[in-house]
């Protein structure tokens, strides 16, 4: 499988995989776990390779280079990585839930994949802390651009908590294209969280199609 850098900037970086000759491509958005300037492989690019996808890895060097100014430039250049492509899939866990999302806002995805989605950067409100009723209702402040619900479909992996259900709806995802799969899919050590077998599902693959193509 090809590997190239399409683009690096202040430690951030944007690596495109070539799994096959199909039109598909799959978007990860590394969570902050694998955010900085040490290249991780953690949050999509293994998998893609074992399963023979075509995947695009945005890893930011920092939390908020999801947001605005610096998300200028990653999506400029991401436009210019999604060139040839005609199936787009935006997925991420956590933070980089965070990340597709809102790159959705700014390119039309066919899909995004949501797993246990945060509505803020700030570390202090991820959905494994405990919140108050206030703090409930700032989430989704620093959302930006305003939403407009672009993508295509949406299926969302919440934790099954009350906080990551708040979280959730912070986004507003239109409820005749959002499908919400129960926390059952959840696996700790698996690709962005899930099981392998159901995060390929989820994404509209198989090993087979993927690698006939």
């Amino acid at each position: 499988m090809d590997q190239s850098i399409l683009f690096r900037a202040q430690g951030a970086r944007i690596a495109l995989l070539r799994g096959n000759r199909s039109g598909r491509v799959t978007v990860f958005f590394a969570g902050r776990s694998a955010a900085g300037t040490d290249v991780a492989d953690t949050y999509g690019g293994a998998f893609a390779r074992e399963h023979g996808l075509n995947a695009i890895l945005v890893q930011p060097a920092k939390a908020r280079w999801y947001q605005p100014p610096l998300a200028g430039p990653l999506t400029a250049a991401l436009r210019r990585a999604l060139r040839g492509f005609d199936h787009l899939t935006f997925a991420g866990s956590g933070m980089g839930a965070y990340g597709a999302l809102s790159m959705a806002e700014r390119i039309e995805a066919d899909h995004v994949l949501a797993v246990r989605p945060v509505a803020t950067l700030d570390a202090a409100r991820a959905p494994v802390t405990r919140a108050h009723a206030r703090d409930l209702e700032r989430l989704g402040a620093d959302l930006e651009p305003v939403l407009t619900h672009r993508a295509g479909r949406y299926t969302v992996v919440p934790d099954g908590s009350r906080l990551g259900a708040a979280h959730v709806a912070r986004f507003y995802l239109p409820g005749d294209r959002t499908v919400h799969e129960g926390p059952r899919a959840l696996q700790q050590d698996g690709p962005l969280g899930l099981d392998p077998g159901r995060l390929l599902s989820l994404l509209g693959e198989t090993r087979d199609t993927a690698l006939s193509a």
